[in-house]
């Protein structure tokens, strides 16, 4: 039967179907029960922890043939990608570069069940792409001597702390960790950001007055970033 289920830590539209039995996320994801959500999130894998996912009956599907002839199913499954820029200090591009990548995935129980291990090379923008399982939930990037942890479905929304914390992070800002409840290291951040942004600095998200400028800045943080979640 239809429930609600509320979003926890590294959880991604994916993920929630996949635990859910639905082949396809984007059943759940344009269901008329998630109108509200799509409105709040642009993007269905950048969830916020404590977001309210309507979760549809399974459709009961039923494929009719001739039990004497042989037939072949098509699973209408959407490939997930993860994609990953890389770029020195100076913000430039880290092209044709060896990289190695393992993703880990986890069960219902929360236990390993796959670990993939791919070796790969950065094209002329440092870019590189590979499909993961729905449920995968770490990932650790080896580039020449440096090990880069990675937690997949973690990033959040841009126009939360969380998610202005973990793309500065991303950026080579440090904005402090990921569950701070101080602001004081996000803010010291967001300023070097605007300020290398053309942007006239003010990091304090605690202040109301400064709400234009920090949606101004949320918007360039995911552009630059290169995520499509623009607030």
């Amino acid at each position: 039967m239809s429930s609600n289920h509320v979003v926890v830590q590294g959880e991604t539209m994916s993920s929630i179907a996949k635990a859910n039995n639905f082949a396809n996320f984007l059943t759940i994801w344009n269901d008329a029960g998630n109108a509200g959500l799509r409105t709040l999130r642009h993007n269905p894998h950048i969830l916020e922890v404590g977001d309210s996912v309507f979760i549809l009956d399974p459709p009961g599907n039923v494929a009719q043939g001739n039990d004497s002839q042989r037939h072949v199913f098509a699973l209408n499954d959407p490939a997930l990608f993860l994609s990953i820029q890389l770029q020195d200090v100076d913000a430039k591009p880290i092209a044709n570069k060896d990289v190695v990548l393992r993703v880990d995935s986890k069960d219902k129980n929360g236990r390993e069940a796959v670990e993939d291990v791919f070796e790969l090379k950065t094209d002329k923008d440092g870019k590189f792409s590979i499909e993961i399982l729905e449920d995968a939930n770490e990932a650790e990037l080896t580039v020449g001597d440096d090990r880069i942890v990675i937690f997949v479905g973690r990033l959040g929304p841009v126009g939360s702390n969380v998610g202005m914390r973990t793309r500065l992070n991303n950026l080579g800002y440090f904005a402090g960790f990921e569950n701070d409840v101080d602001t004081e290291q996000l803010r010291w951040a967001l300023e070097e950001f605007q300020h290398d942004h053309g942007i006239k600095a003010n990091g304090d998200v605690d202040d109301p007055a400064n709400k234009a400028r920090l949606k101004q800045t949320q918007k360039k943080l995911a552009e630059v970033h290169g995520d499509h979640d623009l607030p």
